[in-house]
């Protein structure tokens, strides 16, 4: 067995290969380049004969930068790989947290990953889900609204914007992705005075 090989029900060990997908998957999102050369320099030492091959997004990547350039944007490595790393979170996590400083691309990430899953979807359904999302800014309304509330004089209770949204969402059985973003900071147009 491979030092870090995993054990599957049938007691055949997992590659490393699988075993690098599955580290650069749940980790290599949430760093930032400069640690991201560290993570993979260090999986090289551990594992010097295994190759850290990417998968090929080949007709995935094209869209991504279709829609950036639909949405007047320049076309850049490193959006389009963020974007994947956030496709890519998606499919390994429930929730996400998408951070970093104004006007670094939080929301060109995921707008731009919504665009491509619905232009996947409208080339072939059967393959491609699509996406759908709901935006709240939690800040801009009061915790009863937001959350819901019980009303003591008519007792009964009256559902705030998030559980209101999240049934909703939850009801609806078709197979788009389902988003519901919450938007915590103020929104201001980069590079725009104040």
């Amino acid at each position: 067995y491979p030092l870090c090989a995993l054990a599957v029900s049938d007691e055949r060990p997992v590659s490393t290969q699988s075993t690098w997908g599955a580290l650069k998957d749940m980790n290599l999102c949430k760093l930032i380049e400069s640690d991201a050369k560290l993570f993979r320099d260090l999986f090289q030492d551990l594992f010097p004969n295994v190759e850290q091959a990417d998968p090929d997004y080949g007709e995935f990547a094209q869209v991504v930068e279709l829609m950036l350039e639909k949405q007047g944007l320049q076309v850049m490595p490193a959006v389009v790989r963020k974007v994947i790393q956030i496709y890519e979170a998606l499919q390994t996590r429930h929730g996400n947290m998408i951070v970093g400083r104004t006007c670094s691309g939080k929301t060109t990430g995921w707008r731009t990953l919504a665009m491509t899953l619905n232009e996947l979807n409208r080339r072939d359904k059967s393959k491609h889900p699509g996406a759908e999302y709901h935006l709240i800014n939690p800040k801009a309304v009061s915790m009863d609204n937001l959350y819901g509330y019980f009303d003591p004089a008519t007792r009964e209770w009256c559902d705030g914007i998030l559980s209101a949204t999240l049934r909703n969402v939850s009801e609806d059985e078709s197979p788009r992705w389902k988003w519901l973003i919450l938007v915590l900071a103020r929104s201001t147009r980069c590079g725009s005075s104040r």
